[in-house]
């Protein structure tokens, strides 16, 4: 058995760990995290050892030479060009004549490899894959196979609704010789996404192997020092080396540590590091070879690399520091910060929580350092929501953050494109709005200021302008959040494809920054609620049969401007919630004890439009977007309707019924907003509330609105969410899977199961800690039972699972 390291990783994310090294020799626990991976294949008995190279090749091949002082034969395979995960292998054909291993080389595992060979020869595989199981998929590949360990479907890095199991490809694979031919030679090639799916599609043998063990994919800073303290809280086989000075507490030859110096373990201290008296050395801790902590330094949760200089007094917590940096005395450097290689901090440094700086800074002293010296990024768990980025007021979302994503957002644009910018009423927007500026302005765009608008308002003027783009802001109906949403050139919200490139742009740091003769600039709008206004105009009812009284709720300052306008010198009167009553219930009871024809509650956000009924009866916003569809159908005939798999079916059914050619789509609001955008009266039904309900009235005026409403078919759907923890997630729904595989299910979007005319759909939420359940049956019994049965299921997966924790 032979093996492939691919070394070629930049390391971008990892910046600025990585602005003069490779990848792979980044340093972990006082060694480049390659040098783990050598040791580890020596481990099993493999010495002949292959090497993909493309950045920095030189640095990797000085470091390792041939192989000798490790024990093993190294060979190095350069690429001219990126030729992808697979293409890099095959670059290494001449060298692969037997079965051979490919792990990458900036990775830490202790993973059983001869398992793992052993597995693979039993069942006569092609390609086996090394899985895992992970707590939070998202990042990864996820894959799924069935009790024999046969591979029988991928996901690359999934979105929520595609979790359907929390077992992941590592990147280790075992092959034979005879997969290199379906590599084409010199281009471009990747396992994940070519290689894999093509054997799985001639039916070769393609199995996964389930190891459990240690191992991180060290993409961004925060998994590289989760690595370090993994290993020193014991939960990595690997050798540490050097002696036990105190309990937990490791020091290699050389190290001199006062008397009455201060040890607390786990920790690692590297060979001649001087440590002086009343210095403290706590949990969690790696210094690095030739470090100095001056008398009384503190560190807590630190990685020190190679010749790190600590000043009397100085407190160091949770921070990555270089080689050669030197930290003045008494400064204090919190929790995420990064330093580069070289840099020099002052006397009394402050260096707040997240900050980075670049190599070979010169910080003075007495600073404050809250942003980062070269333009960064932080991001949060998930950047984007269901629909655009959301985040707690200045604490996830801050002015810091929208300023990148605005950046990121732009950069996706040509210079001098322009784009339009608006937000709701809330202070939050406001403040924001700036925020969001600055980054487009900094990118070169060309930016029309549009004010207070409502969402619809901002889509419409997108279009109607010819915009690239837009960005529009809500901070009320959040709560204590903020709403970005990021909008294309038709006005809708960005595709998960989108979303996804301007994530890589902030992972990379790559958003453009133009020079101070090509900012961009601002263009007030302020006729955008007058434009937005006048072409509602054209489309609203003249109320002539009879005089309808509707009962409105909740109106922003934006609606309150064009309701009025709207509906002026109609036969339509607006009875308007006093202050002080603006509540959803104080409506509904407006409209039983006034007998009016309709109530309207738009949301604080202005945008979610519920309905009240004669009667009293309740259209929460999930059903006016199904009546939306209904009102399209009954306008265009032969309608073609991109349709959500979590509505109902009935409804489905009576469109086909009507000539209507149904498309299931994900549940991803960009996604259909997209397939939506070509055809604009479809767009502005489904994205803009105030459009909806003219053509609402409009069609109530032609049919009655009680006949309109009896139309529709009746359906038994049930809507229900449960709580998940974001760690619990990837664990839920692979046991769902495991449970009900042998059930009917529908996996476009979350796990769908089918059960003898019901159906129950399970979707992970990508903004909360919760999973969403929608389902439906012939009667509401049966779609209620459905759901309690998916409900205690989830439940149960969640005890067990923190039983065995």
């Amino acid at each position: 058995m032979k093996a492939i390291i691919m070394a070629g990783g930049e390391g971008s994310r990892l910046r600025p760990l990585t602005c003069d090294r490779p990848k792979p020799l980044t340093p972990l626990l006082n060694r480049p995290v390659m040098e783990h991976i050598v040791n580890l294949l020596k481990k099993h008995g493999i010495r002949q050892i292959g090497v993909t190279l493309q950045y920095l090749p030189e640095a990797i091949m000085e470091y390792f030479g041939d192989g000798s002082d490790w024990g093993v034969e190294m060979r190095y395979f350069l690429e001219e060009t990126p030729l992808g995960t697979a293409g890099s292998v095959k670059n290494a054909e001449e060298f692969l004549d037997e079965p051979f291993i490919v792990i990458s080389g900036d990775a830490l595992t202790d993973f059983d490899l001869s398992r793992a060979i052993e597995f693979h020869r039993q069942k006569g595989a092609w390609a086996t894959l090394v899985l895992t199981r992970v707590q939070t998929p998202l990042e990864y590949g996820v894959v799924m196979t069935d009790k024999n360990g046969s591979i029988y479907r991928f996901l690359e890095k999934p979105s929520w609704s595609e979790v359907f199991s929390d077992t992941v490809n590592t990147g280790i694979y075992i092959l034979e010789p005879r997969v290199l031919q379906y590599i084409p030679a010199g281009q471009q090639f990747d396992f994940s996404k070519d290689l894999f799916p093509r054997l799985l599609a001639e039916g070769r043998p393609l199995f996964g192997c389930i190891l459990a063990g240690y191992w991180c994919d060290i993409g961004n800073l925060q998994q590289y020092a989760e690595a370090h303290y993994a290993v020193l809280a014991g939960g990595v086989q690997l050798e540490l080396g050097g002696q036990q000075v105190a309990p937990g507490v490791w020091a290699e030859a050389g190290a001199k540590i006062h008397p009455r110096a201060y040890l607390e373990g786990p920790a690692f201290i590297g060979a001649d590091t001087v440590i002086d008296a009343e210095a403290y050395v706590g949990p969690f801790t790696v210094i690095g070879r030739n470090c100095h902590l001056g008398s009384k330094a503190s560190l807590k949760r630190a990685v020190l690399w190679e010749g790190v200089n600590i000043g009397a007094g100085a407190e160091i917590r949770g921070a990555i520091l270089c080689r050669q940096v030197k930290v003045g005395q008494g400064s204090r450097i919190y929790q995420g910060a990064v330093i580069g290689d070289g840099t020099v901090l002052g006397e009394r440094v402050y260096v707040d929580a997240g900050v980075k700086i670049w190599p070979q800074k010169r910080v003075e002293s007495g600073a404050r350092l809250r942003e980062n010296l070269v333009w960064g990024e932080r991001q949060p768990r998930t950047l984007f929501g269901r629909e655009g980025i959301v985040g707690e007021i200045n604490r996830e979302l801050t002015p810091e953050q929208a300023v990148k994503v605005a950046a990121a957002f732009a950069t996706l644009f040509q210079p001098e494109t322009a784009l339009l910018v608006s937000t709701d009423h809330s202070p939050a927007a406001a403040m924001l709005k700036h925020a969001v500026l600055a980054g487009l302005l900094g990118a070169g765009m060309v930016v029309w200021d549009a004010g207070i608008l409502t969402g619809g308002a901002s889509r419409y003027l997108i279009r109607s302008l010819a915009a690239s783009g837009g960005v529009h802001i809500q901070g009320s109906g959040q709560g204590n959040r903020a709403r970005v949403l990021l909008l294309n050139q038709q006005g809708a919200s960005l595709t998960p494809a989108e979303e996804r490139k301007v994530e890589n742009l902030l992972g990379r740091e790559g958003m453009r920054r133009t020079a101070a003769g090509h900012l961009g600039r601002v263009m007030p709008l302020p006729s955008g609620l007058d434009e937005y206004t006048g072409f509602l105009l054209n489309f609203r009812p003249r109320g002539q049969n009879y005089q309808w009284r509707i009962g409105v709720g909740a109106l922003t300052p934006a609606l309150a401007q064009i309701l009025p306008r709207i509906f002026q010198d109609t036969g339509f009167r607006l009875i308007y919630l006093q202050d002080g009553e603006q509540q959803l219930e104080q409506l509904i009871s407006l409209v039983q004890t006034e007998r009016l024809d309709l109530g309207l509650w738009f949301g604080e956000e202005g945008e979610r439009l519920s309905l009240v009924l004669p009667g009293g009866m309740y259209l929460a916003p999930a059903q006016v977007q199904i009546l939306k569809t209904w009102l399209y159908a009954q306008r265009k005939e032969q309608a073609v309707i991109p349709y959500p798999v979590h509505w109902p079916q009935a409804l489905a059914r009576r469109l086909q019924e009507r000539g209507a050619v149904i498309q299931p789509v994900k549940t991803n609001p960009g996604l259909i907003q997209n397939q939506w955008a070509q055809d604009e009266e479809g767009f502005y039904l489904l994205a803009d509330d105030l459009y909806t309900l003219l053509v609402l009235l409009r069609q109530a005026e032609e049919q009655g609105l009680e006949r309109l409403l009896q139309e529709m078919p009746d359906f038994n759907w049930v809507a229900k969410s449960t709580a998940c923890p974001w760690e619990a997630k990837g664990l839920v729904m692979r046991r769902l899977m495991e449970e009900l595989q042998d059930r009917e299910l529908e996996l476009l979007d979350g796990i769908k199961l089918w059960d003898n005319g019901a159906w129950a759909l399970v979707l992970p939420d990508s903004e909360e800690p919760v999973c969403r359940i929608y389902a439906e049956g012939p009667d509401m019994e049966i779609a209620e039972s459905l759901t309690e049965q998916l409900l205690q299921k989830i439940t149960e997966i969640q005890k067990e699972s923190e039983g065995v924790g």
